[in-house]
């Protein structure tokens, strides 16, 4: 079990649809997971590349970051994500990894411990996604930063964060909007989640042993 200042986020978005969020609390274990069901619903819905392409998923680790924390810390938080990614990922074929911040204003940060019960030395909220191993590297930062701010608007939407407001950056490519239905429609336009059949399975494997209670 890894020991690390962050906390893990489990959940699948493909189509901007988030399934409910659940908060799973017992001692050693803070968690917020989306139901698996729906992510997989909507990841298996989508048409499905051919496998004349890369069949390998390309991981990025999604971490919402407390902004007030010490670079220390975030160092020691990331390489946890990261140990934990590789084992989880250990004999599967993936294309690549690598982590994506979405920084997040302290007082967000703070509203965030008391419903999901965040331990007080965490300083992110972890999870793991797939896109398609052909997106190209530059539009690699903005998909993960967009998963990872569904995630706090999803909280944001269910009332979770007490009415604390919520005011995230995301870093898009040169020429795109801000607006977030244009960076879906941008990121769907660029195939970021058309995965191959064997890529979904792939991530399914990797996404279960990322949520397995040893591996936390």
């Amino acid at each position: 079990m890894l020991n690390s200042p962050g906390l893990w986020m489990g959940g699948v978005n493909f189509d901007s649809h988030w399934a409910p969020v659940e908060v799973t609390t017992a001692p050693g274990d803070v968690k917020a997971t989306w139901t698996t069901q729906a992510g997989t619903n909507a990841l298996t819905s989508r048409p499905l590349m051919t496998e004349e392409r890369d069949p390998r998923p390309y991981l990025v680790i999604t971490v919402l970051l407390d902004s007030s924390a010490r670079p220390a810390e975030v160092s020691r938080s990331h390489g946890d994500a990261y140990e934990r990614s590789l084992n989880a990922s250990q004999g599967q074929e993936i294309a690549g990894l690598e982590l994506v911040e979405l920084p997040i204003a302290a007082p967000v940060f703070k509203a965030l411990r008391q419903p999901l019960a965040v331990p007080g030395d965490a300083v992110g909220l972890y999870d793991v996604f797939p896109l398609a191993s052909h997106l190209k590297p530059e539009y690699r930062k903005i998909a993960g930063q967009f998963l990872a701010a569904e995630a706090l608007w999803t909280m944001e939407e269910q009332g979770l964060l007490g009415g604390v407001p919520v005011n995230v950056k995301l870093e898009v490519p040169k020429g795109w909007q801000t607006d977030p239905k244009e960076i879906h429609q941008h990121l769907i336009g660029e195939g970021a989640l058309d995965l191959t059949e064997s890529g979904i399975e792939t991530y399914k494997v990797i996404k279960t042993a990322w949520d397995a209670p040893a591996a936390r």
